[in-house]
């Protein structure tokens, strides 16, 4: 599968043409806008695929505002935890069930990294940049993908941590649908979370 060579159509945000699937780029920017507690209970539920213990919340409370958002954001990504999950065997059911918006975060990845060669370069750019790569990108990604200079962990990490991601990252997403499923969950969450402190 080839796109387009030109860098107008490259740059062109690629819309999911699933139902109601939301990119991965949007997922991160709906949980970013989130602060203290439930900012950790949706990192918790979309990158690790879990509800915390209440003992985890507070271990990460002091980092969940302002400015260390974003280094919490990627700990939990680098996490060994998440790395575990991401190549183990099946995973947990969605603790509160599908949500619409295409599984969480941790889904994403690893359907992600079942793919292999061009096809996995252009998910990435299209999950993570949320556009299609240029033929030079593409160029450039493939050979050290299929020469194993560079794994796909490896490239996944690279493109989250990119400038273009990280700018990405603190814009809010304003589609309207997944920050209402987002709110949804959120308040399931923190009922689910409440009860289980008492």
């Amino acid at each position: 599968m080839r796109w387009p060579d030109n860098t107008e159509n490259a740059s062109r945000p690629c819309c999911p043409k699933r139902g109601r699937t939301v990119k991965l780029i949007h997922k991160f920017q709906s949980v970013l806008r989130l602060e203290g507690i439930p900012l950790i209970l949706q990192l918790y539920l979309q990158i690790l695929n879990r509800i915390p213990a209440f003992a985890e919340v507070r271990i990460h409370l002091h980092s969940a505002y302002n400015d260390n958002k974003i280094r919490l954001f990627y700990s939990f990504l680098e996490s060994a935890e998440c790395r575990k999950l991401t190549v183990s065997g099946e995973i947990a059911a969605h603790p509160l069930g599908e949500d619409g918006s295409g599984g969480t975060a941790l889904e994403v990845i690893r359907d992600m990294l079942q793919m292999d060669g061009e096809a996995f370069i252009v998910r990435l750019y299209q999950e993570i940049l949320n556009r299609y790569p240029a033929t030079h990108e593409l160029a450039r990604h493939l050979p050290a993908l299929q020469s194993g200079v560079r794994g796909k962990w490896e490239l996944l990490m690279m493109f989250i941590r990119s400038q273009e991601a990280g700018t990405l990252l603190m814009q809010p997403y304003s589609g309207d649908t997944q920050a209402k499923d987002l709110m949804q969950t959120l308040d399931t969450l923190m009922h689910i979370w409440s009860a289980g402190r008492r």
